[in-house]
């Protein structure tokens, strides 16, 4: 049956080479092989023929080409090897399920053939068949070819084991390869994100054509980020308000939120954050970038569930086309969310409470939140919204006098005087408060008082008080004291002896005078004077002593304890002292007559000799001088 399949010029070939066989071999071994050559050659092509001949896998022709191409082996050994590696091509391309004709094998195209035979039947995972493969078809780098495209189809479908075993093959093996760039680019671009991607990022620069190194590097680290941004969860809308400290008050530095170490990283490492997302990242790290952010787009979408970022973000919308960039920076956001709430002409006051940041079912139901709530709307410069809180007030039956007082205590303690003097005229406070003195004096000086630091607003606080009251006394005594000594602390003077007695030192005599009974009526007055009237005695380096009527003055016009100042003294300086302001207080005009008195008196004690003193009886008021002086001598 073998030979009948064969033409006859093939039979009449093999009986000459079987005849030949039987002949002695000829003396050199060389001529013998050249001999049998052409008839070598002729079983070569019989068994491509007959290989082109096959009708599919299996087929018994098969066998019987490669019978021939291994019987020319010795002879022809080059073109039988070549013979035999189409034969394995075939037989491992049926192996792995291709269906094709031996001829249509041997003249495929080597690189898509390879694609093909991937691509069936999970052929990816026989990574070592399809390299070999790869090797009998003659493809440029074969082994990583191969490789790839195995690494391409566990991609496809999403089989990471085989994925990460062939990406490490290629990493150890391939350089430079413009197949396995190819690769590691198409498994970026994928929609599949394995957990090896730093090593497919490695694998793409280490393959990298030069011209492509710094495409491929832009690539990978987009691709990175957008990768770590999806490695987080979406961002938790919140309710923050993160204020810059660039544009704080340093007041308020104590109440800013800290930005987010969290959202920071994900800013800094990942892209493509649609903007809403980008926005509610930002107010963890500052709420005038995350509004900017929102403010982009004619729509963003929720961002925030900040009703105060909220407002304001309606707010600019609304006022955009009369909006400049100078009045974005300097007009406060307050300013601007209440000119667009009182735009709205159907508004009601419960309607604005809401946009005043204040909760309005808490407001209608809690007593005291909704009377700290009104006193909190009292406390601003928005004259809208102070009439809102005398409105509220009104219609839930509260007393409006706290209302009065929240907005004085405002207005003295954060604006300007012109400013403050302005509102307490334009809202009439005055005239309410006055109405009940007692209450706003204790007020004033239990919440207004501590929170004063100039000297401007100290006067004008003490200017509050009625006639009767100590702040309204020392009132003239401050202002004149502020104009001659404008770097005095006028709180100090009012709060603290020791500063009072030091500046009362360095007054001179005359202004003293002229002082005393208002620096005596200050909550320290009496115990700075009697500390300054010590000093004042005798004087000090800085300032020689007081006139006697200063000291006098200063004590409260107490002859008793002036004496007793005196007195303290030893007998022969108290002698001279009363000798010389006898002296003076007789030379001086409109002296008190209690001092003339007091003075004399001792003095006429002291020079008395001790057994007169004691012989004659003492007037009531010697008698008290003496008992003084004895006092001191014990």
């Amino acid at each position: 049956m073998f030979f009948e399949r064969i033409p006859a010029l093939a039979v009449r070939s093999l009986r000459v080479l079987f005849e030949a066989a039987e002949r002695p071999p000829p003396k050199c071994p060389q001529c013998a092989l050249k001999a049998f050559l052409p008839l070598v050659l002729v079983l070569i092509g019989k068994s491509e023929e007959m290989m082109q001949e096959a009708s599919g896998p299996g087929d018994p022709v098969l066998l019987q080409s490669r019978s021939l191409a291994e019987a020319a082996r010795e002879i022809a050994p080059k073109a039988a090897a070549q013979q035999l590696k189409l034969l394995d091509t075939v037989d491992l391309a049926h192996e792995l399920g291709s269906t094709l004709l031996p001829v249509s094998i041997k003249f495929a195209e080597p690189y898509a053939f390879l694609e093909e035979i991937v691509k069936l039947n999970g052929n990816y995972k026989q990574g070592k068949k399809c390299a070999k493969l790869a090797v009998l078809l003659g493809v440029d780098t074969p082994v990583a070819t191969a490789l790839s495209l195995c690494a391409l189809s566990a991609l496809i479908e999403h089989d990471e084991r085989y994925l990460g075993k062939y990406i490490h093959e290629v990493i150890a093996k391939g350089r430079d390869l413009p197949v396995v760039h190819e690769l590691c680019i198409r498994i970026m671009e994928s929609s599949f994100v394995p957990e090896i991607m730093d090593e497919i990022y490695a694998c793409a620069l280490l393959n990298a054509p030069h011209d492509k190194l710094l495409e491929t590097l832009d690539l990978v680290q987009n691709h990175r980020a957008a990768r770590k941004r999806r490695d987080h969860d979406k961002p938790e809308i919140n309710d923050r308000l993160v204020i810059d400290p660039i544009y704080a008050r340093p007041r308020t530095s104590q109440h800013i939120s800290r930005p987010d170490n969290d959202a920071c990283l994900i800013l800094r490492e990942c892209s493509d954050i649609p903007t809403n997302e980008l926005a509610t990242l930002l107010t963890n790290v500052s709420s005038s970038l995350a509004l900017c952010m929102a403010m982009s787009e004619d729509d963003c979408g929720q961002w925030t569930k900040n009703d105060y970022l909220i407002k304001y973000e309606q707010a600019l919308r609304f006022l955009e086309p009369q909006l400049s960039e100078y009045l974005v920076e300097n007009v406060p956001p307050s300013v601007l969310i209440s000119h667009t709430t009182m735009s709205d002409m159907n508004a009601t006051v419960l309607d604005r409470i809401s946009h005043y940041g204040c909760d309005r079912e808490r407001f209608v139901e809690d007593p005291e939140y909704r009377k700290e709530t009104i006193i909190g709307l009292a406390m601003t410069e928005d004259e809208v919204m102070y009439a809102d809180a005398i409105q509220l007030a009104a219609d839930f039956k509260l007393n409006d006098w706290p209302v009065h007082f929240a907005s004085l205590e405002n207005a003295l303690t954060s604006m300007s005087i012109p400013e403050a003097k302005a509102i307490l005229k334009s809202r009439g406070h005055l005239s309410r408060l006055r109405s009940e003195p007692e209450r706003l004096h204790k007020q004033l000086r239990a919440s207004v008082g501590p929170l004063i630091t100039t000297n401007e607003q100290f006067i004008a606080y003490l200017s509050l008080f009625a006639e009767g009251q100590p702040e309204r006394a020392a009132l003239p005594v401050l202002k004149r004291i502020l104009e001659k000594k404008r770097d005095v602390n006028a709180v100090k003077l009012f709060t603290n002896a020791n500063y009072l007695r030091d500046v009362i030192v360095n007054i001179p005599d005359r202004i003293i005078l002229s002082l005393v009974d208002g620096l005596l009526a200050m909550p320290v007055g009496t115990e700075a004077c009697e500390a300054a009237a010590k000093i004042l005695l005798d004087g000090n380096d800085m300032r020689p002593a007081a006139n006697p009527a200063v000291i006098f003055a200063l004590l409260g016009k107490d002859e008793t304890n002036f004496i007793d100042l005196i007195a303290s003294k030893s007998l022969s300086d108290e002698l001279i002292y009363l000798e010389r302001a006898t002296l003076m207080l007789e030379a001086m005009p409109n002296v008190d007559n209690k001092l003339v008195e007091a003075v004399r008196g001792r003095l006429a004690m002291l020079q008395t000799p001790v057994e007169d003193r004691s012989s004659s009886t003492p007037e009531p008021f010697e008698q008290q001088d003496s008992m003084v002086f004895h006092r001191r001598r014990r």
